[in-house]
C-alpha cells in the first residue's frame, strides 16, 4: 500500500496496530523488500493462518510485485544518469509507470532500456 493510501484508510495496517505494538515498514526502493514479502507470505500460508487466495495475501503479492517494478526503475535511473550527463530529464521521467512499463514486462535489464531510448537523446 503506498504511505498516502495507508494512513488515510482506517482500516489500514497502520492504524489498526495498537498503541505500544511494534511495527517494520519495507519501503519501495529497499531491494530486499520484494522476497521479504514473499517470505513473510510463505510462512503465513505454512502456519495456515491465510490462504494464496485471501485479500491480504494477493495484496500483499501485489505490493512485491510493485516494489520490484519499482527497484528496477531505480536502477534505470542510476544508469541513465551516468550515461547521459546533462541531458538526463530527471527521476520522475523515469520513475513515471508508464514510461518503462513494457521494457520491465519483456525482461529488459535497466540497461537495455535506457540503451533503446537512447536515439531520443541522440536526436537532440
Amino acid at each position: 500500500m503506498r504511505k498516502r493510501e495507508e494512513l488515510s484508510n482506517p482500516n489500514s495496517c497502520t492504524n489498526r496496530a495498537n498503541d505500544y505494538e511494534m511495527m517494520f515498514v519495507l519501503l519501495g526502493r529497499d531491494a530486499a523488500a520484494p522476497a521479504t514479502i514473499m517470505a513473510w507470505i510463505d510462512k503465513r500460508i505454512k502456519l495456515g493462518k491465510n490462504q494464496i487466495e485471501d485479500e491480504q495475501i494477493q495484496e500483499a503479492i501485489k505490493c512485491a510485485n510493485e516494489m520490484s517494478i519499482y527497484a528496477w526503475k531505480l536502477a534505470m535511473c542510476v544508469y541513465a544518469k551516468s550515461i547521459q550527463g546533462d541531458n538526463y530529464p530527471g527521476d520522475d521521467y523515469y520513475m513515471q509507470p508508464e514510461t518503462w512499463d513494457d521494457a520491465y514486462k519483456d525482461g529488459l535489464t535497466p540497461e537495455e532500456a535506457v540503451d533503446s531510448d537512447m536515439s531520443y537523446w541522440e536526436a537532440e
